[in-house]
């Protein structure tokens, strides 16, 4: 995998501090990364869509109300579905976009060391996060989503790590994660 230059200053040294990271993932932003990460990150907000879709569509078919507000209803569940099946495409090529524009390279490392993760986007600083500041974690079939005081998410890819493996990293954050 070809990798970009980081702003780590040398090799596992993105702090003051000497000691090396206990996992390290590296991989390339794509359109297809970033839809799967959109999904896992909006599958609650699908599932409403999808509730609230067949609700109102059954409301417009089943029960006896107004002509106005039982076309109002079944336009409204069309559109709910129609939100279910796109939404997430669309957010995720959205995504895209902003990323490309506002990333000097499409690289991301990230570095997890027993105290703090460490995350560079190619020529970029890198930013530091404590495993105190982690306010949930979500898994899809490719990724590990590490979410950051409920707005930031961090995609680790499964099959991209440097140093380390997928299942003893997931082992490292369960036992991090317990009080």
């Amino acid at each position: 995998m070809k990798q970009g230059r980081h702003s780590f200053p040398e090799r596992y040294e993105a702090s003051d501090r000497n000691d090396a990271p206990s996992f390290e993932n590296s991989y390339q932003v794509t359109p297809e990364l970033l839809q799967e990460y959109t999904k896992c990150m909006t599958a609650s907000r699908r599932t409403v869509h999808i509730v609230l879709g067949v609700v109102y569509l059954a409301w417009g078919l089943l029960f006896p109300v107004h002509i106005v507000l039982k076309l109002l209803l079944i336009v409204l569940g069309v559109l709910f579905l129609f939100l279910s099946v796109f939404y997430s495409s669309r957010l995720a090529k959205r995504n895209y976009r902003v990323y490309e524009l506002s990333h000097t390279g499409m690289g991301k490392t990230i570095l997890f060391y027993p105290d703090r993760i460490e995350c560079a986007n190619d020529g970029e600083a890198a930013k530091t996060y404590y495993y105190s500041q982690i306010s949930r974690v979500k898994e899809s079939s490719g990724l590990y989503v590490i979410v950051i005081e409920k707005t930031i998410g961090i995609m680790v890819k499964k099959d991209a790590f440097q140093k380390g493996d997928f299942e003893e990293f997931q082992n490292f954050m369960k036992q991090g994660r317990q009080p």
